[in-house]
Parts: C-alpha cells; structure tokens; sequence
C-alpha cells in the first residue's frame, strides 16, 4: 500500500500534468515512452551525452523530449529508425528549450518514429 505522503506526490504530479512525465535516464539510458502522451525533461552536464529512444510498441504514441537545462551536448538516437524521410536518426539538443515532439506510426509490420514539431534541435543521420 503507497504511503500517504506519495500518494499525495502522485495527486500533486497529477494536479501540475507531470503525470506522464519519463525520468531523463542519463547518460547511455534508453527514454521508453509506455503511456500518451509522455514527456522527458533532458538535462545535460557533460560534453557529449547520450540517449537511446526506444521503438514504439504501438502506432498513436506522442512523446515530447525537452532539454531542461544544459551545460553540455545531448544526442538522442532513435537506434538507427529514421525520425523522418530524410533519414535521420539522430537529434541534437544543445540549449535549454530544445523541443522536439514525436508521434509513432505504422509502417509495414514495425513502427517508427516521426518528427511532429522541432524548435532548435538538429536533425542528421
């Protein structure tokens, strides 16, 4: 049984919409989005960090990756599925406020990623 004190940190997180929030899994983690929509506050110390976003399990995922604060380089890496039709696989976060949303369509049999809306993260393959 969940003790008051979380319970009432759940409610809170609930009341705030942090209710889907993903904890950034640090450096060499893999971000898993279960849940619609979902959102991941990135943070970066080093100079070259990295994430790894795990193939969605099913079409109609959102997932919106936010870079919270930065002192350094993030790249997520979409395991090599491309993010859109140009083929990226990579995105580049790099300042406080990089945004990048995505939704996970069906293509074939697998499911992809796609770039929804992007402000200040780079995109490359």
């Amino acid at each position: 049984m969940a003790s008051p004190a979380r319970t009432l940190d759940a409610l809170s997180d609930a009341i705030k919409g942090d209710v889907n929030r993903i904890p950034d899994p640090g450096v060499g983690g893999t971000i898993r989005c279960r849940i619609t929509p979902s959102r991941c506050l990135l943070t970066a110390a080093g100079s070259s960090e990295a994430r790894v976003i795990e193939t969605p399990a099913y079409a109609g995922l959102e997932l919106t990756l936010e870079m919270s604060s930065s002192t350094g380089d993030l790249v997520a890496t979409n395991g090599g599925n491309t993010l859109n039709a140009a083929g990226d696989t990579d995105a580049a976060f790099s300042e406080a406020g990089d945004t990048l949303i995505l939704r996970s369509i069906q293509i074939g049999s697998t499911y992809r990623w796609r770039v929804i809306a992007n402000d200040g993260v780079t995109l490359s393959n």
